[in-house]
């Protein structure tokens, strides 16, 4: 089947859904009680419909044109009503570049162009069926997956083309306090799709997550988690990880409130992986609050050898652009590892929101040190239905990579 008719089948499909939808009288309607007949079940779901707008501009050094990105994602999605404990959700996305076409999406073949990992294209982004008697909730087919901090499992929704898992889950709260996720991965839905190319739209994967949180206090939220990335077209990424966090706040009699994060995690080869490693990851944040201002102080390691390539602490399928900068200069992890100490200070005013982050990067083996970044975002959120971002990143390199500032002014609308 060419691109051309894929994508018209994709169309027509979404829009016979959505007239379907329309068409009936009590389209929209929430109804907690779900639906008693089959017919009810699109007539009592739910549309959402969302657009969001993006001007990404990059100037990094070593590369003389600087990056213009102007794209918008349309995504649009139906959710079922339960039907005797049943439920459906299928959701496309499409990426659309607006004006011309000055970066280098890893598809278009601009390399004259710094990188905005932002290809053009329409996908389903999600199809997927669930049954969820009582407590427990089990999901088959293409899904979102986000587990804890996003740190190994997560989306990527920073960019415009979401990262979802062909796989079958497990969600169960049958337990007091305790909150268990299973999940089986057979293939991993990329950022860089539809179309293929370098990086890969997606990985084959044989992978299981096993993740069980303990929230039972708001002081001491603690989670284990075992994970088994076997990526085939991948092999180099593939690892087996267990670790711990720990997270809470504490709220004494006075106006502070303070909040902590510790993380351990150790991680060895796995699969087909031709290098034979174990590698160990830390984190440890404190933050402080009181009214509309939180600081924030945190240092993160992802161990690594300076002698030895392929022998770092690797997360091929975390959301990264949350963390190590948004710059995204570390998004594999250097030889030697990363050592990441930063700190943060937000303010909220007048329903807006303003961070600033301050990053100092080095080896976490041999100590050479690879630079520094500030970073800033200012955001607002209107009616509920709109939301506004403000975003910007300058990256100076010390030993590791080359100068990079970024920034962004993004419009998101919510139907």
């Amino acid at each position: 089947m060419t691109r051309s008719c894929a994508l018209t089948r994709i169309i027509g499909l979404a829009l016979v859904l959505v007239s379907w939808t329309i068409g009936t009288p009590q389209a929209n309607a929430e109804d907690d009680e779900g639906a008693t007949t089959l017919s009810e079940t699109v007539s009592k779901g739910k549309i959402n419909l969302s657009f969001r707008y993006r001007f990404e501009y990059v100037d990094q050094v070593g590369i003389n044109d600087k990056a213009e990105a102007s794209t918008l994602r349309t995504r649009l999605g139906l959710e079922t009503a339960e039907y005797k404990d049943f439920k459906l959700l299928l959701e496309f996305s499409n990426v659309t570049v607006i004006g011309s076409e000055r970066y280098n999406s890893t598809r278009n073949g601009k390399t004259e162009f710094p990188v905005v990992a932002d290809p053009d294209g329409t996908e389903v982004n999600q199809a997927f069926l669930s049954y969820s008697p009582k407590d427990t909730s089990l999901a088959l087919g293409r899904q979102r997956i986000n587990l804890d901090n996003q740190r190994f499992i997560g989306g990527v929704g920073w960019r415009q083309n979401e990262q979802t898992y062909d796989s079958f889950t497990l969600r169960s709260l049958s337990l007091p306090d305790l909150r268990l996720f299973y999940g089986y991965i057979w293939e991993v839905k990329r950022i860089f799709g539809p179309d293929e190319g370098t990086p890969p739209e997606q990985f084959d994967s044989d992978s299981h997550a096993l993740n069980v949180n303990f929230g039972r206090w708001a002081a001491a939220n603690l989670s284990a988690y075992a994970y088994f990335l076997d990526l085939e077209n991948a092999p180099a990424n593939s690892n087996r990880t267990y670790g711990i966090r720990l997270t809470g706040k504490t709220e004494p009699a006075s106006d502070w409130v303070v909040k902590y994060a510790a993380e351990f995690a150790k991680q060895s080869d796995y699969g087909d992986n031709p290098n034979d490693y174990t590698a160990d990851y830390h984190l440890i944040e404190l933050g402080a609050q009181r009214g509309p201002v939180f600081a924030k102080l945190g240092w993160e390691v992802l161990d690594g050898d300076q002698n030895q390539a392929g022998k770092q602490f690797r997360t091929p399928l975390a959301t990264l652009h949350k963390f190590q900068g948004w710059a995204d200069k570390f998004l594999n992890t250097p030889d030697a590892g990363v050592d990441d100490r930063y700190a943060s200070l937000q303010v909220t005013f007048l329903g807006a929101k303003a961070l600033l982050v301050y990053h100092s990067f080095e080896a976490a083996s041999g100590g050479q040190k690879y630079g520094n970044e500030w970073d800033f975002s200012l955001t607002k959120t209107f009616a509920k239905k709109h939301n506004l971002l403000l975003k910007y990143a300058d990256y100076k390199a010390k030993g590791f990579a080359t100068d990079t500032t970024k920034w962004w002014l993004q419009y998101l609308l919510r139907f």
